[in-house]
Order: structure tokens, then sequence, then C-alpha cells
């Protein structure tokens, strides 16, 4: 009786690769902690003045930026550029992004701000840009082929 032995080589398992987040794109760009990244990216998303009203308005109000520390962390779990739209619309129908001080003073994170810091760092790394129309180039058209005369 002949064994007839089949040896199965070890293959590595495959493993799905996970896109990377805004944050951990923001961290490595701007060379900071993960656990740095809702208060920097908050910060930088300020409007100037409201930079300069941060400090003393959290300490009046502790809730007051809420809506705003939501969209950071939101915007912080985007794959995509893409996907930012769904996220700005969220935060401006979020129930605490309302009042005189956060509408008409800006005291708040600029969506605009933000957008930039987001397509900024996907555009550093990937294909992902504004337009989603790409380009044809890859795709050649051959050439047709000449009529033969007989």
């Amino acid at each position: 009786m002949f064994r007839i032995g089949i040896v199965q080589a070890a293959m590595p398992a495959v493993q799905p690769v996970r896109p990377r987040t805004f944050s951990e794109l923001y961290c490595e760009q701007q060379g900071i902690a993960p656990a740095e990244f809702s208060r920097h990216a908050f910060r930088r998303a300020l409007y100037p003045h409201a930079r300069l009203l941060a400090g003393a308005i959290s300490l009046l109000d502790s809730d007051y930026f809420s809506a705003d520390r939501d969209f950071v962390e939101d915007v912080g779990r985007l794959t995509r550029y893409h996907d930012f739209v769904s996220s700005g619309m969220d935060y401006s129908h979020h129930p605490a992004n309302r009042g005189f001080m956060r509408q008409l003073l800006l005291v708040r994170v600029s969506t605009e701000r933000m957008r930039r810091m987001v397509r900024t760092a996907f555009r550093q790394t990937s294909t992902d840009s504004d337009d989603d129309q790409g380009t044809m180039e890859p795709f050649e058209v051959p050439d047709k082929p000449t009529p033969r005369t007989s």
C-alpha cells in the first residue's frame, strides 16, 4: 500500500486592507499622537476669533462645544473625503449647534476649515479628490484596424 502525502505549504493569511481614517492620516501628517487628535483638530478647525474665546467659554459652559466635539469625532472616523458631506450635514443639524453665539458670532468649528483639513489629508495619501469624475487616460482606445484592400 502506497501512501501519498500531500504537503501543504503554509500560506500566509490574507487580511483585507482596512482603509485609514482621517484621524490616523491627520495624526501622521501633523506628527501628533492619536490621543491628541480631537483636541488638535478641534482647535485648528475653530474660527480664529473663536480660538481666543474657547477657553473662557468652556469654563463657563462645559457643554458649549459638544456639537463641535461630536463633529470632530465623526469626521475623524471618515475613510473617504467624499463622506464629509454627510458629517457636515449632521453637524449643521445637531441640536446643540444653535444660538446667537454659534450662528451669528460664529463661535464654533468652521465646516469649511474642517473640509479643507480632510481634503488635504486624503489628497496627500490617495487618489481621492474633489471631483469624482476621474480620467479615462488608463483606458486607451485601440486603433481601429485599417480596412484591407483586395
